[in-house]
């Protein structure tokens, strides 16, 4: 199998103001957002996160795309070290913005096909008729 992702002894540690010390009851000003993580993906499998809020999800994902630098441990991605140096990690990472956009699920998809030449609409229509979300309700009233 091919190797698309290998990730090696992953952490990453946040200084915490006084102010976030207190609002998040820590007695301590480092926060640890990811523990240790190690694994491989091969091409042809998918993966979810799941976790509660403050868990470390969107920190590691960011870590993954180069957005930002680990405490400790290495990413490979096709098998090029990533880091925020890295120009091109092959691995985008984008945030939530659609919720701004609020339109209906169909049109946001068919704008996701047009700004991404690798998007596969065809998957996308499958996935939303295999979850039954209807194409003309808007983001807003999804739940998340």
């Amino acid at each position: 199998m091919e190797e698309i992702l290998k990730v090696e002894n992953l952490s990453k540690t946040f200084r915490l103001s006084k102010k976030q010390q207190k609002i998040e009851r820590a007695d301590k000003a480092l926060k640890v957002a990811v523990d240790n993580i190690s694994f491989t993906a091969y091409r042809g499998e998918i993966f979810g996160l799941l976790g509660p809020n403050g868990a470390g999800k969107t920190t590691f994902l960011k870590s993954i795309a180069g957005y930002q630098n680990v405490t400790s441990g290495q990413i490979k991605v096709d098998g090029k070290t990533i880091s925020t140096a890295t120009l091109d990690t092959g691995v985008s990472y984008i945030e939530n913005f659609a919720k701004h956009f609020n339109l209906p699920v169909g049109k946001l998809l068919r704008i996701a096909s047009e700004v991404n030449a690798d998007f596969d609409h065809s998957f996308a229509m499958e996935m939303m008729e295999r979850f039954e979300l209807d194409r003309k309700k808007k983001f807003n009233q999804l739940s998340l």
